[in-house]
């Protein structure tokens, strides 16, 4: 069988991941998958179909992530619209609300940076799975890029004040970062002040044992004295996102359906916000009451 417009020229600029799903059997489907989506939806990337193609061999998770949005939320009921080069990845419209995508993929880091998230060498390995404060550091600094951004589509008129926009996380760029998702997904922590799980004992009191999850405002960053917030969506500056979709693991390991693999959490502060229930997600979770709030399950566990 040959190859679609996605995988059909050489190796000249493709990174070692766009390889791996061209070249291995195991990853037949996904390819598959990836190839009709481009065959369906490629006429809503407007203008940018060939430097989408381009960083489709270069930077193969960001742009099989968008691909893979794109397929899920069409199946799911959207109806997709065109975009510009100098906008959002993704526009679209569910029973009657526009909403737009910016999309990211989080990495460990910069090798040289004291704060990348360690990454465990291929093959068969045992140690510590890496703190979870490293991890959020990544979330929120794509974050905190895609914010700036979605100010300037707002700033320049290239989305109205009056609509809504998402940004959508796939955590899978991280080795193992859905481990930290069993209790409350990581990506919940970085927008909330939500510490980690802890189980509280009373000596000599007679009460019972419990657990909580203790209020965490900031995270320490390997330089002495920086902190980095858990507040976003506490925070009026984060008024023009309307919550955060994340997914726990590449495309070529989710189930290529909205309903199994995306969540979305909701932002407090969103100037505009998308109803609960809008998009069908395997989970929701918001602020309410001051109490984290959640409907479906975020993991098989979970």
């Amino acid at each position: 069988m040959g190859m679609g417009a996605l995988f059909a020229d050489g190796s000249e600029g493709a990174c070692a991941d766009f390889l791996h799903c061209r070249d291995r059997e195991t990853n037949a489907e996904t390819r598959a998958f990836l190839e009709r989506a481009w065959d369906q939806y490629a006429h809503v990337v407007g203008d940018r179909e060939r430097h989408f193609l381009s960083e489709f061999r270069s930077s193969f998770h960001s742009k099989a992530w968008e691909l893979y949005l794109l397929a899920v939320l069409a199946d799911a009921g959207c109806e997709l619209h065109a975009t510009r080069p100098e906008g959002p990845d993704i526009c679209a419209t569910i029973a009657g609300r526009l909403f737009w995508i910016e999309a990211v993929v989080p990495t460990p880091g910069a090798p040289e940076s004291k704060d990348r998230v360690f990454q465990r060498p291929p093959g068969n390995w045992m140690g510590a799975l890496y703190s979870e404060e490293s991890l959020l550091l990544r979330y929120r600094s794509v974050l905190e890029d895609k914010l700036e951004k979605i100010d300037v589509y707002v700033g320049r008129g290239i989305v109205g004040r009056d609509e809504a926009v998402l940004i959508a996380v796939n955590q899978g760029g991280i080795l193992d970062s859905d481990m930290h998702d069993v209790d409350v997904p990581a990506i919940v922590k970085a927008v909330f002040p939500i510490g980690p799980l802890s189980w509280v004992i009373t000596p000599n009191s007679g009460e019972p044992t419990r657990t909580e999850f203790p209020l965490r405002y900031a995270i320490k960053k390997a330089k002495p004295g920086v902190e980095v917030s858990t507040t976003l969506f506490l925070e009026k500056r984060s008024a023009a996102v309307s919550g955060v979709l994340f997914a726990r693991q590449l495309v070529w390991r989710l189930e290529r359906s909205a309903r199994a693999d995306l969540g979305l959490v909701h932002n407090l502060r969103a100037a505009v916000a998308l109803p609960r229930g809008i998009l069908p997600v395997r989970c929701e979770l918001w602020v309410e009451n001051d109490e984290l709030r959640r409907d479906g399950k975020w993991s098989r566990r979970a």
